[in-house]
């Protein structure tokens, strides 16, 4: 008799009991939902760095029409209507209140 057996029904005599899960439809799921799991926790942090970097070119572009906006004053001074132009930039959470003014 070798020990290398694969099967405990090759074996003649004592044998282990085979190890079966008692639900399989459990084991079968535990490691896709540690799957699913990985794979959410990357996606939420990609969806975070890619908040972080739309928020910071947000940032920018308003830095950037404020300088514009200045710009322009010095060389046309009282030229620009306050409307099209407002202090602060435009409120992007709120694009139609922005329009309709």
């Amino acid at each position: 008799m070798t020990t290398e057996s694969s099967s405990p029904v090759e074996k003649k005599g004592r044998s282990r009991p085979r190890k079966i899960p008692k639900c399989r439809y459990c084991c079968a799921v535990s490691p896709l939902k540690d799957l699913v799991q990985d794979q959410l926790a990357s996606f939420q942090k990609c969806l975070s760095d890619l908040e972080s970097e739309f928020k910071a070119q947000i940032d920018e572009l308003q830095e950037s029409v404020a300088l514009l906006r200045e710009q322009a004053e010095r060389q046309h001074p009282g030229s620009l209507p306050a409307a099209l132009v407002p202090e602060g930039g435009h409120d992007l959470s709120d694009p139609v209140s922005s329009n309709s003014q």
